[in-house]
């Protein structure tokens, strides 16, 4: 008797039958998505810090 995977061996349903389990990450892939993500969330900052700057600078130019 055969299982679902052994059937779809070779078939594009393989894809749905056989499990494949990931890799664990190492300590430097871990560090190196870490410090990947920090400088995303940094330069979003930045962005969003320096599009509020300008448009406290365009709002004052209204005012006066």
């Amino acid at each position: 008797m055969s299982t679902l995977a052994d059937r779809a061996k070779g078939t594009a349903f393989e894809i749905l039958y056989v499990v494949r389990v990931e890799p664990e990450l190492t300590k430097e892939d871990r560090r190196r998505i870490s410090q990947r993500d920090s400088h995303r969330r940094a330069a979003a900052l930045r962005k969003a810090k320096a599009l509020a700057e300008a448009d406290n600078k365009q709002r004052a130019n209204w005012t006066i």
